[in-house]
């Protein structure tokens, strides 16, 4: 977004003289502010990845640099469970914490703290 910005900062001003008889005008930033300190897929969807790969004490998540993660950020691992009566349940199963950028869509991570043991499919959600 900040890119995009500083694309119509530089572009919008001049073209607007140019075309519109010296007229001026100045693009702004607007956003839900509702959305404040919530991490978003980039389509305006809470962010949530899941488990990939697991070997000993290491995690790969499906989330990486297109989502803006970076290493030390937590996630919960999360294993949704539907109930009998089909009500879904997110029983928490670890925290683990981003060490390295593996793409644009995978981190490696570290097993911080485990209640239960991690399956590949298990989702990711930044903690709060």
């Amino acid at each position: 977004v900040e890119e995009m910005k500083g694309y119509l900062d530089a572009k919008v001003p001049p073209y607007v003289r140019q075309h519109e008889d010296g007229g001026e005008q100045t693009p702004v930033l607007r956003g839900d502010e509702g959305l404040r300190n919530v991490r978003l897929d980039g389509y305006g969807v809470p962010l949530v990845g899941e488990v990939t790969a697991i070997q000993g004490e290491t995690v790969i998540i499906s989330l990486g640099s297109r989502q803006g993660i970076q290493p030390g950020e937590k996630f919960q691992v999360i294993r949704p469970l539907t109930l009998p009566d089909g009500t879904v349940v997110n029983e928490v199963e670890a925290t683990i914490e981003v060490l390295y950028i593996l793409g644009p869509d995978r981190a490696g991570c570290k097993i911080i703290e485990s209640l239960f043991p991690i399956m590949v499919k298990d989702q990711v959600k930044p903690t709060q």
